[in-house]
């Protein structure tokens, strides 16, 4: 009869669920993003975990290391390797305390700047010998948080860390036992627990 003309012709149609329509957890990074947060991970003392956490001021670095280095390529400004973690070391510090808030930060995560030169206190030759960073002059400027490790990652340079009359507070990182030509450590009077590394 009639109903065997209304079968369906056909096999029915599969609704497969490729993977690359399923949505994905994190944004995809380009390929100069992938490629610069791996650098920066194996240069991490935490194997790049705090890298990794979206709120964390190591990412919030991340994402303003990003934005410079396009800004160097843009501009023909030269970016070796030492300038990209010199920057990350301070960018992370800034956001790690709290950057904005500081008494001062004019010139700070400037793209345009040498960071040798966003130092309020002392010319450029006395916070940089050549281009490595050689001396940290923020003291009583307001900053608050805590000291990241990433500041370790400036051991060959660092001479000078001067932090306090801030309102620091935690544990100093243990990396900065890495930190091997340090002459002056002066945290004092901020609220740090555990001991001096």
């Amino acid at each position: 009869g009639m109903a065997s003309v209304m079968q369906p012709t056909g096999s029915p149609v599969q609704i497969s669920m490729s993977p690359s329509l399923a949505p994905s957890s994190s944004p995809t990074l380009s390929s100069e993003a992938n490629e610069l947060l791996s650098f920066l991970s194996d240069r991490s003392f935490d194997g790049g975990e705090a890298l990794s956490n979206s709120s964390s001021p190591q990412h919030d670095a991340f994402l303003w290391l990003l934005e410079d280095q396009r800004y160097a390529s843009n501009n023909s400004i030269p970016y070796p390797l030492s300038t990209k973690l010199q920057r990350y070391a301070l960018s992370t510090l800034f956001y790690a305390t709290n950057g904005r808030d500081w008494d001062r930060n004019e010139g700070w995560l400037s793209h345009n700047t040498s960071e040798c030169r966003w130092f309020f206190d002392g010319s450029a030759n006395e916070v940089c010998d050549f281009k490595d960073l050689t001396s940290i002059n923020l003291n009583a400027n307001g900053l608050q948080g805590t000291i990241p490790a990433e500041l370790a990652l400036l051991s060959d340079s660092l001479v000078f860390l001067r932090l306090s009359q801030n309102k620091l507070g935690g544990q100093l990182p243990t990396e900065l036992c890495r930190l091997t030509q340090l002459r002056l450590l002066a945290s004092v009077s901020n609220q740090h627990s555990g001991p001096i590394p």
